[in-house]
């Protein structure tokens, strides 16, 4: 088996640590009519996780975390 020799490349890259470097943006892939058994919520989290969202949610709407639907 031939040995092949590979020129040594280096890769630059940043690891993003700030908080202002994870801003998402959802689309949603439907129209709100505002009818309907569903209630969406839109919001905003600094220094929390989704799991600390999802949560405080549950508690304060006194629901299941299987009635919670995450996207």
């Amino acid at each position: 088996m031939k040995r092949e020799q590979h020129q040594k490349t280096s890769t630059i890259f940043d690891f993003k640590q700030k908080s202002f470097d994870f801003i998402v943006e959802e689309k949603l892939p439907f129209k709100l009519t505002g009818k309907g058994d569903a209630l969406f919520v839109l919001f905003e989290k600094q220094n929390k996780t989704t799991m600390d969202v999802i949560n405080f949610l549950c508690k304060e709407f006194h629901i299941s975390r299987m009635t919670l639907g995450v996207a």
